[in-house]
């Protein structure tokens, strides 16, 4: 059994096979590919119940649990697969959660009695459907209703908050639970994908029970409304329904906003005699010696990136900035207005078109044309405290690979381009980050057991799992 440390300060308990996806992403990243899970446990109301449905390993629920712990309530999870407990039971353990949490080997759907589930090499696909391309084991396991459950809670108990991941039964799940959510109105996380299809039937489901859609924006932990009308970024993967009177709550909170871009008024820019020079954003001229029509969106992309700004003002500055750079005439326009691009479109949610900006620019990125750059600006946040070190253009390159990395693949264990990734590490500004996914990939995609050069640094959270690395499994 791996003990992997996580940037959320929690130990996570999982089997000490890097074939499987979790040790995985888990030794690869310090924490879950789904952004999700930095927010999720901002959103529960004070003192309530936390529900975990579809465990898994356990990560959702330990993040919660941690915010049981911190302000009060409970976490209540159900995980259906017997071989997971002992995994979620250690990972409780060691982070000392066990009187926060109470699990349930029990999976949920319309009816409660029994059904065969069906458990695949990777247990984050485990279905009580037939899992397609996979070879699975066959267990039988009970269901429960959440109409049932809610009958064992206490009449002052109440549900604030749920994380739904039963890979395909969650419409079940919702029709078993009719009564439960007219009395508790919990706000919802749900898997908006399944495999590579929209569950457009749940989300309406959702919508009929009078609740409104919202999505992540991850740098900004800000929820903003969707449109089931709208196309949604080809990367989401969860949404959020949200109860009225929660959505009341969140916006009080300034955690969630109600006005959809289009409808946003200008925000009210900074005088620009007083700029203030910001980590994510170097301008290398004053900014009173840059053309007028390039000032105005510079104040906005400065505020957008200001981790001291509210973030639904950062929403409306990053919307103006992005609709002022696009307007701009071709001879202002330049690598340094593309990157900035790829920033904000991320910003606001559009992950799939800050990757597309980025593939159009690498491929003309060379170095005359970075000595052109007005200012330097990583495309992803992840990159914002890496050090210039007297280094510009290859700072910048840099940021631009390592943004790709991120945007591209949620994990090396789905997109494993090994070629680029080592063009990454071969750049000496790559971040420690780089180095687990190439040592990682390495062993998946090759065979070759190695280390990150830092590895024995201590700078990794999980220094002491690298030092040994030879001795975990990673053959299929």
């Amino acid at each position: 059994m791996l003990n992997i440390k996580t940037k959320y300060n929690i130990t996570c308990c999982v089997p000490s096979d890097l074939t499987l996806m979790t040790p995985f992403v888990l030794l690869e990243q310090e924490g879950w590919f789904e952004e999700e899970v930095d927010m999720l446990p901002k959103l529960a109301p004070a003192n309530s119940i936390m529900m975990d449905i579809g465990a898994n390993y356990g990560i959702y629920t330990l993040v919660l649990a941690k915010q049981a712990m911190q302000s009060g309530g409970r976490v209540i999870s159900f995980e259906p697969n017997p071989k997971l407990h002992e995994y979620i039971t250690a990972s409780l353990q060691a982070n000392q959660f066990m009187d926060y949490v109470t699990l349930r080997q029990e999976g949920m759907s319309c009816k409660d009695g029994q059904a065969t589930f069906y458990i695949p090499k990777n247990p984050e696909l485990a279905s009580l459907f037939p899992v397609n391309n996979f070879k699975t084991d066959r267990v039988t396991v009970s269901l429960t209703t959440l109409d049932i459950f809610a009958k064992s809670l206490q009449v002052d108990e109440h549900v604030g908050l749920i994380k739904l991941d039963a890979e395909g039964a969650e419409r079940d799940i919702l029709a078993g639970g009719q009564d439960f959510f007219a009395s508790h109105q919990p706000i919802v996380m749900f898997e908006i994908k399944h495999g590579d299809e929209l569950n457009h039937g749940l989300a309406e489901d959702f919508i009929a029970m009078g609740y409104g859609l919202y999505r992540m924006l991850p740098e900004l932990q800000l929820l903003e409304p969707v449109s089931l009308e709208d196309s949604l970024d080809a990367y989401q993967l969860n949404l959020f329904a949200c109860p009225e009177r929660e959505v009341k709550r969140l916006a009080q909170a300034g955690l969630l906003t109600q006005t959809p871009l289009t409808a946003l008024d200008e925000p009210v820019l900074r005088d620009s005699k007083q700029y203030k020079s910001i980590l994510s954003l170097e301008l290398f001229t004053e900014l009173s010696g840059l053309p007028i029509q390039l000032q105005t969106p510079l104040l906005h992309i400065n505020a957008a990136l200001d981790a001291n700004v509210k973030p639904f003002e950062r929403r409306a500055h990053a919307y103006y900035a992005n609709k002022l750079l696009q307007s701009l005439p071709d001879e202002l326009k330049g690598v340094d207005v593309t990157l900035a691009q790829a920033r904000l479109y991320f910003l606001l949610g559009e992950r799939n078109k800050s990757v597309a900006t980025l593939q159009a620019l690498i491929r003309q990125m060379d170095e005359a044309a970075l000595k052109t750059c007005r200012w330097r600006i990583a495309p992803h946040y992840a990159f914002d405290q890496q050090p210039v070190n007297g280094d510009i253009i290859g700072w910048q390159r840099c940021a631009v690979y390592e943004a790709l990395v991120h945007l591209v693949g949620f994990s090396s264990y789905f997109v494993s381009d090994l070629a680029f990734l080592n063009q990454v590490y071969a750049q000496p500004h790559h971040t420690l980050a780089m180095e687990r996914r190439f040592a990682l990939t390495l062993q998946r995609v090759l065979k070759v057991i190695t280390q990150p050069e830092s590895a024995l640094s201590k700078q990794h959270l999980n220094g002491s799992i690298w030092q040994h690395i030879n001795e975990i499994d990673s053959k299929s």
